[in-house]
């Protein structure tokens, strides 16, 4: 147990055959703040926000400069006295209009009348890259708890490989990206690439109210943080393959393929932790086979955080996930029902991500094959909004051939929504 941060990890099967075969597992790894850390009563922790606008020519399109305006202007307005806030604008050039202020009412005043002045910066190509390198420069040297950078963009940066390796790299200095899609045509799937390893999401919306409890609730989750610059290593046993990982809580995003160091290791970004909420990543290992009654290291897994409200930095925990090797048939068909559950959720959002690829090729008869797919997949796991909403998609594609791009949109916005966000369950003796 710990004073600060809990956790987990658990595989599909604790036993596997000792059959002359490989055998593939899911590992789920669990974090969430103790019980202790949940009651007590502290000041906020500071965070520092970096608005990143985009300002390029794609944006004097459909009044999306003036939406993406509104929406900073809106945020300012949500932070609480005593955060700090940053604005960065990009076009071609970027310009650092708002360094590391504090959010007081006069504070907030000067903060939204250097935002109008976006509107002398229109026009231009969408250079993400250094905007999102500017951005992190500012944050960097921001004395306070939390970093935050929140891009407000259409999404089409100009050299989008260059924009995500700059978010990474802002993701090694623990600066955690949130994206706000703008417009109804803005590219989510560009945006989530970019957020993804800083284990923060996408929001998006055309329609005002909707974007306003976006912001009351991104606001109210970054001023919420307990623990932050949380890490994940998982080390592998070497004769282990590692395969597919997820982030599965509080929302979802499909990993792609791990690729573990020459140790064997796989780091995983968990950046801010919130007092109410889980944390999850989930991955599939493939091991060897092995002797009945052998027993067998798959992982270790180390947890590395900070509470800056404790003063403490570098706090550890580790966790080794085993499986034993039996000859016992059904022994190795029991399953554990929570890892299971997870991975056919989780499993949607490779559905989605593909389903998008194949509709962005205009492959017809990819696009309806992952429709169909994603449908079932929807029923199976009893969501019957989204299995409705794919019916629809599948509908409007048989009679019109197309698919919009807000359509699209939705579809992969919604693929990373976890039912209860990752909530934890009230304040009780036994939350697990």
């Amino acid at each position: 147990m710990s004073a600060h941060l809990e956790m987990k990890t658990v595989l599909d099967r604790d036993k596997i055959p000792t059959a002359n075969m490989e055998t593939e597992l899911k590992c789920l790894v669990k974090i969430w703040p103790s019980m202790e850390l949940r009651k007590q009563e502290v000041e906020p922790l500071t965070s520092s926000i970096c608005l990143l606008c985009d300002c390029s020519a794609s944006m004097l399109q459909d009044d999306k400069l003036n939406a993406a305006i509104e929406c900073a202007k809106l945020i300012v307005d949500m932070v609480s006295e005593g955060q700090r806030v940053s604005v960065v604008a990009f076009q071609s050039r970027v310009r650092v209009l708002v360094d590391d202020v504090e959010a007081t009412d006069s504070g907030k005043d000067r903060i939204k009348q250097q935002i109008d002045e976006i509107r002398g910066m229109a026009g231009g190509s969408t250079n993400m890259t250094d905007g999102v390198k500017n951005a992190m420069s500012v944050l960097s040297r921001s004395k306070a708890d939390a970093k935050v950078m929140i891009i407000l963009s259409d999404g089409e940066a100009d050299f989008p490989a260059t924009a995500e390796k700059a978010a990474l790299e802002a993701t090694g200095k623990h600066i955690q990206i949130f994206a706000v899609g703008v417009g109804s045509q803005y590219m989510a799937e560009d945006l989530l690439r970019l957020v993804t390893p800083s284990n923060g999401t996408v929001f998006g919306s055309t329609e005002v109210e909707k974007l306003k409890s976006t912001f009351e609730k991104l606001i109210s989750r970054i001023e919420n943080f307990v623990a932050t610059n949380t890490e994940l290593a998982v080390t592998f046993h070497k004769d282990a393959q590692v395969g597919l990982g997820y982030k599965t809580s509080p929302e979802q995003a499909f990993l792609g393929n791990l690729k573990p160091s020459a140790k064997h290791a796989v780091t995983f970004n968990v950046g801010n932790i919130e007092r109410d909420k889980a944390y999850s990543f989930l991955f599939l290992v493939t091991v060897p086979q092995g002797d009945s009654g052998q027993e067998m290291e798959v992982c270790k897994v180390n947890l590395r955080f900070d509470i800056p409200s404790a003063n403490v930095l570098g706090a550890t925990l580790e966790k080794n996930t085993t499986v034993s090797y039996t000859n016992d048939r059904r022994a190795t068909e029991e399953l554990n029902g929570e890892v299971m559950e997870v991975f056919r959720r989780a499993g949607v959002t490779q559905l989605a991500e593909r389903f998008v690829e194949a509709c962005k090729r205009n492959d017809a008869e990819q696009t309806a094959k992952y429709l169909k797919i994603l449908i079932r997949r929807y029923e199976e796991i009893g969501d019957s909004q989204m299995k409705n909403h794919y019916e629809g998609l599948l509908q409007d594609f048989k009679d019109s051939g197309t698919i919009t791009n807000e359509m699209l949109n939705a579809s992969v916005v919604a693929s990373t929504v976890v039912a209860g966000g990752g909530e934890l369950p009230g304040i009780v003796d036994d939350a697990f």
